[in-house]
């Protein structure tokens, strides 16, 4: 990936465009949200609660295109679980729900999570 938004300066070349049919962008970014692809490249079930206020959103606006609503909750609240990757654009899209979601598994996410908002709120202490 290349940060084009840090571009300085761009000038026409000299050489012939050479198309590259050898990568797929679409497979390649696949299982992943963003563009950051982790180097071992491992694909984790992700499972998380949605609290009710949340739920029409996560339905209609879904996290990931192997999204599934595992149960739907007397309360409104939602078991959600889709199968991605672990990069930073997934933990900043799982911590722009707040409150409103509760990551259940793996546990190496969950944890991650935690820290980074224990670490927030103490900022506001």
């Amino acid at each position: 990936t290349l940060a084009l938004d840090r571009i300085k300066y761009i000038k026409n070349s000299s050489n012939h465009y050479v198309e590259n049919d050898l990568f797929d962008a679409r497979s390649y970014f696949d299982q992943v949200i963003g563009v950051s692809i982790p180097e071992d490249r491992k694909v984790w079930t992700i499972k998380f609660k949605v609290k009710a206020s949340q739920a029409p959103y996560i339905k209609t606006k879904q996290i990931h295109h192997t999204q599934k609503i595992i149960k739907e909750y007397i309360n409104g609240n939602l078991l959600i679980q889709f199968k991605a990757m672990q990069n930073f654009e997934l933990h900043s899209l799982l911590l722009g729900f707040g409150d409103t979601i509760e990551i259940i598994k793996p546990a190496s996410l969950r944890k991650n999570i935690a820290t980074i908002l224990q670490k927030a709120a103490a900022l506001y202490r």
